[in-house]
């Protein structure tokens, strides 16, 4: 939720593992490593056209798999599959493909991937080819939308389950041991005695699965078992997106006093729960690239076992430094794995935590702060997303809501429940609540969490990233042009981050862009360079 930053370097760098083998249309890991830091030319245009660095990896949408490693031996025991590659949706028998229509309809509304399909068309349109040819060309052109926009609905929108919920939030399970609900608790897992056996479950993805089974009372094996699927699962995610994970009782430093500054006491790690880590999974494929700061280096995963922030259970909040870190703290224990576990009570999920918190990491990226190229009077990007999405920057240096009518909301930035109204000159008028202030906004933000225009920005991303449904309520006020500025706008962001990883081609087309279900696809008008020219340096 919130986003802090250190001087203190930690322990880790986070380094990770080998790179992933990448598949020829998915973008490079060895790739991510290897680049230096880039400038921030591209970024700061806000043109996603231009490249302003080099690093990546290999999204590989949407797969979880669950592996048990004994000695060396390695046996799968659950798994979901990507739910189909983009050619997947193409060479189905008498697949339909996007009309030129509906393609128009996504540039209109500020779809940065459809503005160059179409810019694309109207090129094709000016070369004179005959009737057939231009026909031909055109039905490539939109089968290349087709890839990039599948036809088929992209449900991001959690299911309303009933579930009996324990004082924690944590759905209960009736005649368990102690030290079966230790493991349940641990492993973040749910055991089912069977008679004499018990199974043993994981819930992610909307699903349930059954990872083993054993007898009710053989605890030590179970326990074996699902930490072994830890960790097998902890070097699967580290090799592929290189990021790492803290260890049981690993000392993460001292804790903070409210005004962010470091007290005598520590705070404490411990190793993540296998529902935690396929909400993280979930989380870093759509995030991807952002998972690297600036600097090249991996985002490392922390869970705590107290507070890092006293007096203050943020769940989650992500600091740069020499290594990034996303602290997850004794808050964020309850949320499920990932938005298609929510019940109607979950606020989130860890999935959505991590989404978020990587935005931050992508606001450092592409230079938040820094003045914009060409921009006059001199504007940096915060501003610039400040202004389209409903802000002003006062002479004071806050930034208040505009309302409606005139009116002005600031929010206090220790407790993002405490809003104030003001008149049109900035004179304070009393308090208000959350909700008012949305609803009384003139953009209204997406969420209920804005305290901030950085903070809106990244509630704006997050839903841009997961895609499908959360995607479409960034177009959710009255009025269409301020829905297709801030769009458009957060399309521009992401293209950015995507670009300062992958450099465009020769040509200015994007190596890779965010699909309607938020995960990396390679643009089919993408010229890869000849071999041993790359089409940009890192800098």
């Amino acid at each position: 939720m919130t986003e802090h930053k250190h001087e203190n370097e930690g322990k880790k760098e986070g380094d990770g593992g080998a790179s992933h083998h990448a598949k020829l249309d998915t973008p490079d890991a060895r790739e991510a490593r290897n680049a230096s830091d880039a400038t921030l030319q591209q970024a700061l245009d806000l043109n996603p056209n231009k490249h302003s660095g080099s690093a990546g990896g290999n999204p590989d949408h949407g797969s979880f798999t669950l592996v048990a490693v004994t000695g060396n031996e390695v046996s799968v025991v659950a798994s979901r599959t990507a739910g189909g590659s983009e050619r997947d949706y193409i060479n189905k028998e008498n697949a339909a493909q996007i009309t030129e229509r509906e393609l128009n309809g996504r540039a209109d509304k500020g779809d940065f991937n459809a503005q160059l399909l179409v810019k694309e068309l109207s090129e094709l349109r000016r070369k004179g080819l005959s009737p057939a040819e231009e026909s031909s060309e055109v039905a490539n052109i939109l089968g290349k939308a087709t890839k990039i926009f599948p036809l088929r609905e992209v449900d991001a929108e959690p299911p309303v389950a009933e579930a009996k919920k324990s004082e924690t939030g944590r759905t209960t399970a009736p005649h368990l041991t102690p030290e079966q609900e230790r493991l349940e608790k641990q492993y973040g897992i749910k055991i089912s005695v069977q008679g004499e056996n018990s199974e043993y479950h994981l819930r992610y993805g909307g699903k349930d699965h059954i990872l083993f089974k054993l007898p009710k009372n053989d605890l030590a094996d179970a326990k074996k078992q699902l930490h072994q699927m830890v960790l097998a699962k902890e070097q699967e995610i580290t090799k592929k997106y290189q990021v790492t994970f803290s260890k049981d009782r690993e000392d993460e430093g001292p804790v903070l006093d409210s005004n962010l500054k470091a007290m005598k006491q520590h705070a404490y790690g411990r190793e993540p729960r296998l529902d935690e880590l396929a909400g993280i999974e979930a989380g870093l494929q759509h995030s991807w690239p952002a998972q690297f700061n600036a600097a090249n280096k991996p985002v490392e995963f922390i869970f705590l076992q107290n507070h890092h922030i006293d007096g203050r259970p943020i769940g989650a909040n992500y600091e740069d430094g020499h290594a990034p870190k996303v602290y997850m703290d004794p808050t964020s224990a309850n949320l499920p794995a990932t938005e298609l576990d929510k019940t109607a009570t979950d606020p989130r999920s860890i999935e959505y935590s991590i989404i978020h918190e990587l935005t931050h990491q992508t606001q450092d990226r592409i230079g938040w702060n820094l003045p914009m190229k060409g921009s006059k009077p001199p504007e940096t990007i915060e501003e610039h997303f400040a202004k389209t999405a409903g802000w002003i920057k006062a002479a004071d240096g806050d930034f208040y809501l505009m309302g409606k009518n005139g009116e002005y909301y600031k929010c206090d930035q220790k407790d993002a429940d405490k809003w104030t109204k003001y008149d049109a000159h900035l004179h304070a008028i009393g308090p208000v609540t959350t909700r008012q202030a949305r609803g009384n906004a003139l953009i209204k933000p997406p969420t209920d969490y804005f305290k901030n225009p950085k903070e809106e920005m990244s509630e704006c991303l997050t839903y841009y990233r997961l895609g499908g449904s959360y995607r479409q309520q960034l177009a959710s006020n009255e009025d269409p042009a301020a829905d297709h500025a801030l769009t458009k706008l957060i399309s521009s962001i992401d293209q950015a981050d995507i670009n300062k990883s992958y450099p465009p081609d020769a040509h200015g087309q994007p190596h890779f862009l965010r699909a309607d279900d938020g995960s990396l696809q390679l643009n089919p008008s993408y010229v890869a360079p000849p071999k041993g020219k790359p089409h940009a340096k890192a800098h």
